[in-house]
């Protein structure tokens, strides 16, 4: 994903985001990192979510977040 989002940090990208916890922490980083959230997927406490390709790591780094994967 690094390399991916390394070609181009300006663009956006997609990506599957899952929470560490319940609760909308994730959510809200992801709209201060320039992001919106698309979809919820509560059955594995994640959502989709796109947002400028080099916000990613930031909010990979969260303790609000398990993990990122591109969409």
């Amino acid at each position: 994903m690094a390399e991916a989002v390394a070609a181009a940090p300006a663009d956006m990208v997609r990506v599957i985001v899952q929470k560490a916890g319940s609760g909308t922490h994730a959510e809200a980083l992801v709209a201060r990192l320039g992001g919106e959230v698309l979809k919820e997927f509560d059955f594995i406490n994640a959502f989709a979510a796109e947002l400028p390709g080099k916000e990613v790591a930031k909010l990979g780094q969260s303790a609000s977040v398990n993990w990122v994967a591109l969409d």
